[in-house]
């Protein structure tokens, strides 16, 4: 069982790096009404994407929780570790992404130090300061996260906390900032969860495959939920905007739960996919931080040579962001110091 669960994080860990890259493609196809010809279509599958970087948190405490219950030793050998492997390539992309030519603003070194700490030197690097928000408040909920209860209380504030931006209450003064799209608030019950289940992953993997079709139900009907209150929220504002397509809606949680239900619900051991999964899982930290760079290559290329997005551009976008991200890996792979990173 263990070996099983082990190849369900690579498997969630691989899908979410793809799904991430597709919603950055639709998300400049949504957010350009004037070049599109049917935007629902692509409204739907930046939707179905959108369980990508809650799933990313989820494994993350979950990995965690698994990690330290195996193999017991002090919380803080362990997050020198993690932060050694995370911090450097962060650093490195955060200065990429500042300094070099990207619509960006501040260009001094305040400013530089300020976007990364608050994970702003380019739009998807949020995610990272998030994780270490999580790893230096885990030694203060761990012993909580293997109570149920804990999980359903932290599980109805963070409901409460999404419906209250859901309906753009407004909020001033240092609340603002606790409640920031950086802060880990947000997404604290998707590491908790991810905890909890690393405790009970037995328990919860069997419960899961004898419900494999109803679940499979759930998931679906999840995604039609999802994807008509993004409808709803575009007609009723007549544009696409953050609130439209972001990660901070109740409906998002319920369809990443399902998202996660449905995977785990699976016997993937040996599946024919199962090593294409497995690399993408690895390198899949690396092609999160390059990957904007080469979306933002093919964007001034495609705008060169076309005029309107379309699913030509989607999987045009698709297959040069994903070939340039793996190339790019393989190459520092190869150089001494740099592998040991990566």
């Amino acid at each position: 069982m263990e070996n099983k669960k082990l190849i369900e994080l690579d498997i969630t860990r691989a899908i979410a790096i793809v799904a991430v890259i597709i919603l950055h493609l639709t998300t400049v196809i949504v957010t350009s009404p004037e070049k599109v010809m049917n935007l629902p279509q692509f409204l739907f599958i930046d939707q179905i994407g959108r369980f990508s970087v809650p799933a990313f948190i989820f494994i993350s405490g979950m990995g965690l929780g698994f990690s330290l219950r195996n193999k017991p030793k002090k919380f803080s050998e362990f997050f020198k570790a993690r932060m050694s492997k995370i911090l450097p390539l962060y650093i490195i992309f955060s200065f990429i992404y500042f300094f070099l030519p990207v619509p960006q603003s501040n260009h001094y070194v305040l400013g530089f130090i300020s976007d990364l700490f608050m994970g702003k030197a380019n739009f998807h690097l949020y995610f990272i300061p998030i994780i270490v928000q999580l790893y230096i408040i885990f030694p203060y909920i761990y012993r909580y996260s293997k109570n149920l209860n804990f999980i359903l209380i932290i599980l109805a504030i963070n409901l409460l906390l999404l419906v209250f931006v859901d309906y753009s209450i407004q909020i001033h003064g240092i609340i603002k900032h606790l409640l920031d799209y950086n802060s880990c608030i947000f997404w604290s019950f998707y590491f908790i969860f991810g905890i909890y289940c690393s405790y009970n992953i037995f328990k919860i993997k069997s419960f899961l495959e004898k419900h494999k079709n109803c679940l499979l139900i759930l998931f679906l009907i999840a995604g039609t939920i999802i994807f008509f209150d993004s409808i709803t929220s575009f007609k009723s504002s007549g544009q696409v905007n953050i609130k439209t397509i972001c990660f901070l809606r109740p409906a998002v949680l319920f369809y990443t739960l399902s998202f996660l239900m449905f995977v785990f619900s699976f016997n993937w051991i040996n599946t024919a996919l199962n090593s294409i999964f497995n690399y993408l899982s690895r390198a899949s930290y690396f092609i999160y931080l390059s990957h904007v760079a080469f979306l933002q290559i093919f964007n001034k290329l495609y705008n060169h040579f076309f005029g309107m997005y379309n699913l030509f551009y989607l999987v045009c976008g698709f297959i040069f962001t994903l070939i340039g991200t793996i190339a790019a890996y393989e190459i520092l792979l190869k150089i001494k110091y740099v592998n040991k990173y990566l």
